[in-house]
């Protein structure tokens, strides 16, 4: 899902969520709170270079969503291996408002400033961008 320009709330389902805040004071939710077979979550607070590409974010989402284990999607999508559109500091970018993003019961993945927004159940072996 891919926020505007604004405050936004988006709600993650059952699943690999893919949620881009855009600009604005935005509120993130993976997905519920228990445990579902490999609910991962790809949150980003602020923007990408990637937003008005469908076909980048399509590419995105198949590779956050494959079969491959949570540590391969994070490595492919920050390297861009095998023609992927990247995710890292060169390509996604904060926006100076506070969001609050809230994973999944599973493994996720953050792209937030420390000190600025919330991440409300991240833990020490989830990524943070």
């Amino acid at each position: 899902m891919l926020g505007g320009e604004g405050n936004d709330v988006l709600d993650g389902r059952l699943g690999r969520d893919l949620l881009i805040g855009g600009p604005g004071a935005d509120r993130l939710t993976g997905g519920p709170r228990f445990a579902f077979p490999d609910d991962s979550d790809l949150l980003i607070a602020g923007c990408t270079i990637h937003d008005e590409n469908s076909e980048s974010l399509r590419l995105i989402w198949s590779e956050w969503t494959s079969t491959r284990p949570y540590v391969q999607r994070v490595q492919n999508l920050t390297t861009g291996a095998g023609g992927l559109p990247a995710l890292n500091s060169s390509t996604v970018f904060d926006d100076a408002e506070r969001d609050v993003l809230v994973g999944g019961a599973s493994l996720d993945w953050f792209f937030a400033e420390l000190g600025k927004d919330v991440l409300r159940d991240r833990h020490s072996s989830e990524r943070l961008n």
